[in-house]
């Protein structure tokens, strides 16, 4: 019976712990695909509008800050 105990308790920290590295992953992936998402629509806008680097950098800003926004949900959820 103690051995079932055991191995029931190493079964859940395994899961436990495959989840907290998909959680890691996930927040490996936001930044950089919000980043390069942000850079990419406001290269097409200032192409398709004719300004200088304008919504190049707006978008690039926004796509950070929504990153670090997501990223930081994505952490609290760790903790809870």
């Amino acid at each position: 019976m103690k051995e079932k105990n055991q191995l029931g308790e190493k079964a859940s920290r395994a899961v436990e712990s495959v989840n907290y590295m998909a959680l890691v992953t996930e927040i490996g992936l936001i930044m950089p695909s919000n980043l390069i998402a942000g850079f990419f629509l406001g290269l097409y806008l200032d192409r398709w509008l004719g300004t200088a680097h304008t919504f190049l950098f707006l978008f690039t800003i926004l796509g950070v800050l929504s990153g670090a926004k997501l990223s930081y949900s994505r952490i609290k959820k760790i903790g809870k």
